[in-house]
């Protein structure tokens, strides 16, 4: 075969990630060559050596480069190939200082005989950096490095430099800036003729990145996608990542059996002295911990950190993993002095913020586990200090709500403690320091946090308007409910998170099913639920009680209005309080001041023409229109309908000047991506029809209520709280919210629709005149199949502030 043909195949190979194939062309090439071509025997050995060093065979790397290319190829692209891998292997190595010289070297020949190659030296200069933890360097390197492939069309080493860029984000635990990178260059390995290796890593770094913000639904796409790309290119070492990474996901849900089986696998799958074998033992030590088993986990952490050490420059972010865990298993042993020197050593050492706040976090609960009352608060609110600056720090919406997920492990810790310390009041105060974050911030406009509450606040508060809240608040272990009102404040301990959404589940799946109070199943399930989150409380609530729930995890996407009130005659509790839903205390107690007067009192926008959108068409849309806008002055109302209700519409009518607005049309839920949920309208400019979350929150509103008939309001539950098409109104600035937990029924809704707005019109509170609305159709004897939860208990009311 024709050398230069093998030479091709055996760069394809390697850029292709095939580095078997690429090995045995480059031997072949060797063979070949070895007693005809002296010149062409010399760029095998360089090509070769290339292949080892990306194995990690950086020795046997070196030897081949030792001796200078032959005077034919001593200005060569060769030459250049040749030091660069170098440079290469002897960063790989540790030896930085003469991988400097070499990959300098490198460059010096590049820019005079190579120029095609000046990016990837670039590319490696900057790698030198980041293995030095010299980042500002890096950066500027890779970014360089960038630049100059984009200008010489180089997509693979763009790629490369972007992930670089990526990776250091990564490094610096600047999430929301990696995605941006990962996405970049994704979009560039996907138009390139190389993409198949190059997007399997992406798409694993961009996992990791979503799973470092808490974004377990986003990371678990993209793991599954570069596990699929990587086995069809025999990529061992993405897979490992991916199924490392996905039993993360099920570890940090309590899901241990499948956290287990995937670390295991992902062992079977790695070599004995290798980084992946290291990050596998370290997982099943964590895990180990976790279920109280601190000989099992000695064990694993003794077995990764020995074949870590065997590696000639041992990965030092894996060494302050060990650290970390061995701290845990010192605390466990309650060898608490080794556990707080290794733990104050990760603070003063490492250079990755999420291993700082890990370290003091765990540092708290040595302070707790030893006694130590006093120094443990003051860590546990020093962590808690360092979370909202690195919130703060966070660029996008999305961001920032997945980090809260991030963050909700340690909120949990310091809640637990101050429990058990007799402390209700001050654990209903760190709890809320991590709901809503992001709404407050948007209405304040400050770039602020929750803005807190004083508990006298919200007794005065509360007492003064005869409302009464329900805080729950979720945990592994067991939950707690917060009882605020006119001077009480009153906890109360619960089931595991678990074992309430178990419950939840099961009910709601009984009312889509159209169960009811003469089902003995559903019934059963409202009454337990009942009597696990309301009973406790029930004689703190005064008859006919005004009920605030801030709920959490799943409970946002239940209506307790629902639950069953057991005794002589049982009933759902909507007979008994008048129930809406809130995020958090302190937007309640301490409003946004908000101007009063409006243009219009009332902005319909529906009965969109839905041709070519894929959804069906309302047909009962025009009567709860017509039916809603004849109770307010015709003045006062402004209807959009048809072919003018669209997506960019919406802003064109300034619906900061209405004092409520009505959406009649579908909605769409992402639970991926909650901002990406979507109100439907007809087609407009470049045949839009989506008006998404996203861009609701970007048009500041001034409204009282805002009506979405709209399935998946609750959308997706941060560790801040639930996020949906409701949220995204409320962030932009209304008052209060009806949407839908699931799909209504477009044929009772004009009446439902008609009642609710009767009582708005006439400026009832909005949580009277719904519930008004509920009561008279669950008492409604004409039409005895609407008494079902299924047709009255799909709307909410929501108060933001």
């Amino acid at each position: 075969m024709n050398l230069e043909i093998v030479a091709q195949k055996t760069n394809a190979y390697t850029h292709s990630g095939e580095l078997q194939r690429a090995l045995k062309c480059a031997n072949y090439g060797l063979k070949s060559s070895q007693a005809k071509d002296p010149n062409w025997n010399y760029k095998f050995r360089v090509l070769k050596a290339e292949i080892q060093g990306w194995q990690g065979e950086n020795d046997l790397a070196l030897s081949l480069l030792d001796a200078p290319p032959p005077p034919q190829l001593a200005n060569s692209d060769f030459a250049v190939r040749r030091k660069d891998a170098q440079g290469r292997a002897l960063d790989y190595t540790g030896q930085f200082a003469q991988a400097g010289a070499a990959l300098a070297e490198a460059r010096q020949l590049a820019e005079k005989y190579a120029t095609n190659l000046v990016s990837d030296v670039v590319l490696d200069q900057g790698t030198l950096a980041f293995d030095q933890a010299n980042y500002a360097e890096a950066g500027r390197l890779f970014r360089e490095a960038v630049k100059l492939a984009e200008e010489r069309k180089i997509a693979s080493t763009e790629v490369s430099a972007l992930e670089e860029l990526g990776r250091l984000a990564t490094r610096l635990d600047h999430f929301d800036e990696a995605i941006d990178w990962h996405k970049r260059a994704l979009a560039v390995a996907q138009g390139s003729t190389s993409r198949g290796a190059q997007e399997a890593s992406i798409l694993s770094n961009l996992g990791w990145s979503y799973l470092e913000l808490g974004d377990a639904e986003n990371a678990i796409a993209n793991f599954e996608e570069a596990g699929r790309i990587a086995a069809s290119q025999g990529q061992t070492h993405v897979q490992t990542i991916g199924l490392v990474n996905v039993g993360r996901i099920h570890f940090e849900r309590g899901e241990f059996d499948q956290a287990k089986e995937n670390w295991e696998k992902a062992c079977t799958i790695t070599t004995d002295a290798s980084e992946d074998k290291a990050i596998c033992e370290v997982n099943l030590g964590a895990l180990a911990l976790a279920l109280d088993h601190p000989q099992e986990a000695k064990s694993h952490s003794q077995q990764g950190r020995t074949g870590l050490l065997k590696s000639s420059s041992p990965n030092s972010y894996l060494l302050m993993e060990f650290d970390l865990l061995d701290a845990g298993i010192a605390t466990r042993e309650r060898r608490f002095a080794d556990a707080e020197k290794l733990l104050n050593h990760i603070v003063r050492e490492t250079p990755a913020e999420s291993q700082r706040w890990a370290a003091e976090a765990e540092l708290a609960n040595v302070y707790k586990a030893s006694g130590s009352y006093v120094l443990a608060e003051h860590q546990f609110q020093k962590t808690l200090d360092t979370l909202d600056s690195a919130w703060k720090s966070l660029s996008q919406l999305e961001q920032k709500l997945a980090f809260s997920s991030r963050a909700a492990g340690f909120y949990k810790d310091y809640v637990d403690f101050l429990v058990e310390r007799k402390r209700p009041d001050a654990a209903l105060q760190v709890a809320e320091r991590i709901r809503v974050h992001t709404l407050s911030e948007g209405l304040h406009q400050s770039g602020t946090a929750n803005p807190g509450f004083t508990v006298a606040e919200a007794k005065a508060y509360l007492g003064a308007r005869h409302q009464v809240v329900l805080a729950y608040w979720f945990a592994p272990k067991r939950s707690f409910l917060w009882l605020i009102g006119a001077g009480q404040l009153r906890s109360f301990d619960l089931p595991s998170r678990k074992k309430i959404e178990l419950l939840v589940r099961d009910y709601n799946d009984a009312l889509m099913n159209g169960r009811t109070l003469d089902d003995d199943s559903a019934a059963r399930l409202g009454t337990e639920l009942y009597q696990t989150l309301v009973a406790p409380a029930a004689k703190y609530l005064p008859r006919q009680s005004q009920v605030v729930i801030i709920p959490d995890g799943d409970l946002a996407r239940l209506n307790f209005e629902t639950l069953v009130v057991p005794g002589k005659t049982p009933h759902y509790w909507i007979e008994d309080a008048v129930v809406e839903n809130a995020s958090s205390v302190s937007l309640l107690v301490k409003p946004v001041a908000r101007r009063k007067q409006y243009d219009k009192q009332l902005l319909i926008m529906g009965n969109p023409n839905l041709k070519d959108t894929g959804f069906p068409p309302l047909e009962n849309a025009n009567a709860e229109i017509q039916g809603v806008a004849g109770l307010f002055p015709a003045a006062q109302v402004l209807i959009v309908t048809g072919d003018q209700a669209t997506p960019s519409a919406y802003t064109a009518l300034h619906p900061e000047r209405a004092r409520v607005l009505y959406f009649v049309t579908h909605g769409v839920s992402n639970q991926v991506r909650p901002l990406d949920s979507a109100i439907i309208l007809s087609k407009g400019q470049g045949d839009l029809f989506k008006l998404y979350g996203s861009e609701i929150v970007k048009t500041k509103l001034n409204a009282e209520l805002v009506m979405i008939s709209a399935c998946g309001s609750a959308g997706r539950t941060y560790g801040e709280g639930p996020v949906g098409l409701a949220w995204a109104f409320m962030r932009a600035g209304a008052h209060q919210v009806i949407a839908a937990l699931w799909n209504v029924n477009d044929a009772v809704m004009p009446h439902m629709m008609k009642d609710v707005f009767s009582g708005v019109a006439a400026r009832k509170k909005t949580a009277e005149a719904l519930r008004e609305a509920k009561l008279a159709m669950l008492h409604d004897k004409s039409h005895p199949s609407y008494q079902r939860p299924y047709y009255w208990a799909s709307l909410q009311l929501y108060t933001g502030y």
